[in-house]
């Protein structure tokens, strides 16, 4: 079963408060079938590449501004995403580089309904902190099946030539 909705959002100003000792999972996890059986192969995307954005919606911070923190786009047999196969990874972002406003955007591989097909039944985000709490911070998360409208201008740089008119 592929996405029924051009854009699925797992966290909508979702609160970035995470432990070290404790990983947070996004506030929704896309059920890709509540009638699916097994877990040989998924397509989400009809095939397609699928696009993730992250909107920092309220900057991060810790107690003592040494904190990191990891988003990861998961699929899991289970709903808890334990046991997840990573299929996007940030690595570890400086909580100083989470400001409001902040966009990230990253390209998901299409899936297919075949065994081995990358993702599983279930998908969200983990969010993990390092070096410290993090103690503030709000994020939006979605993966839709076309670019970002919050995209910025540079990360087009390469493929688009952005002209003002003249009068």
């Amino acid at each position: 079963m592929a996405i029924s909705d051009a854009e699925l959002l797992y966290g909508d100003a979702q609160d970035g408060t995470v432990a070290t000792a404790t990983p947070e999972i996004s506030d929704n996890v896309y059920d890709s079938s509540p009638l699916f059986t097994g877990n040989g192969g998924v397509d989400l995307g009809h095939g397609t590449p699928l696009y993730g954005t992250i909107s920092v919606d309220t900057s991060f911070d810790s107690t003592g501004d040494a904190a990191f923190l990891q988003i990861e786009f998961v699929s899991s047999a289970a709903e808890a995403l334990t046991t997840p196969t990573v299929h996007w990874d940030s690595g570890a972002i400086a909580e100083l580089d989470l400001a409001a406003g902040d966009v990230i955007n990253f390209v998901l591989p299409p899936g297919s309904n075949t065994p081995g097909s990358p993702y599983l039944r279930y998908t969200g985000f983990i969010l993990t902190a390092s070096g410290e709490n993090i103690t503030v911070g709000e994020l939006t998360m979605r993966v839709s099946l076309a670019p970002s409208v919050l995209q910025k201008a540079g990360d087009f740089a390469s493929a688009l030539n952005i002209v003002t008119p003249t009068a």
